[in-house]
């Protein structure tokens, strides 16, 4: 089940509650939300996938990690394998027309401490939306455990916004992990 619902600026309790309708038992969870005044300026946390299919037709049904004409396929354990590509999605949420026009994204791939891979590119050169989608390849790192991060520099180069997220490449064979989700109800 899923719903939207418009939310006014504010802080919030949401409370879920959940049954195993097997055995009639229940859990629940519970966190406080908080909804800021205005746009405010934030970066989403970094979505790793093994796959993305990307310019898909403009009617087709909305699905899960379905994004304009994307369609992210996420690696839910963030193992890849040498030779995979690395796919980072994420959204940048509040740009102003300075960081659209002179901002910069800076990736970096880092292991123990030791940048590995970086590269940049101008906000700009990725259209006028808020999804920025990056490509790495990892056919030059060893197995073991590295970390992706993501950031927005200001025109001057300072750090504005950053995430990171961790993966792992592994020379064994993987088997694949691959979500899908039916179409969402128009």
């Amino acid at each position: 089940f899923y719903d939207a619902v418009p939310i006014i600026p504010g802080t919030y309790t949401f409370n879920l509650l959940l049954e195993n309708t097997v055995s009639k038992e229940f859990t629940s969870i519970e966190k406080t939300i908080s909804i800021p005044e205005g746009d405010p300026l934030w970066l989403s946390p970094l979505i790793l996938a093994r796959r993305v299919a990307k310019n898909l037709p403009a009617g087709a049904a909305s699905r899960a990690y379905q994004v304009g004409t994307l369609q992210i396929y996420p690696c839910p354990n963030s193992t890849f394998q040498v030779k995979d590509r690395l796919f980072l999605f994420f959204q940048i949420h509040g740009l102003n027309s300075e960081l659209k026009e002179s901002g910069i994204l800076a990736f970096s791939i880092v292991k123990d401490g030791q940048m590995l891979q970086s590269s940049r590119k101008n906000v700009r050169d990725y259209g006028a939306g808020r999804d920025f989608l990056e490509e790495f390849s990892t056919d030059k790192l060893v197995p073991g455990t590295y970390a992706v991060k993501a950031s927005l520099l200001d025109k001057l180069g300072r750090e504005v916004l950053s995430q990171k997220a961790d993966f792992l490449v592994s020379d064994k064979a993987i088997p694949g992990t691959w979500v899908t989700a039916q179409a969402n109800p128009p």
